[in-house]
């Protein structure tokens, strides 16, 4: 039987979202400085909870600014 890896759920989900953190402040930085954006610029990509939870992290951390929130 071959070797088989196994990595622990916060293991795979924690390098998922720093790809998924990558991906958006790539394009983030792409537009170029002054583009204010929202979750619905990146809904043809990920999931609305996906982006919302890398937003969040991203202004966390200070990458990003939170201009204004959502009400809802």
């Amino acid at each position: 039987m071959g070797k088989v890896a196994c990595f622990p759920i916060k293991t795979a989900y924690t390098v998922f979202m720093q790809s998924l953190n990558k991906k958006a402040i790539s394009r983030i930085y792409g537009r170029g400085r002054g583009w204010a954006f929202s979750p619905n610029d990146f809904a043809e990509d990920f999931s609305r909870d996906q982006i919302e939870n890398a937003l969040a992290g991203l202004c966390r951390v200070g990458k990003i600014p939170r201009i204004c929130r959502e009400r809802g």
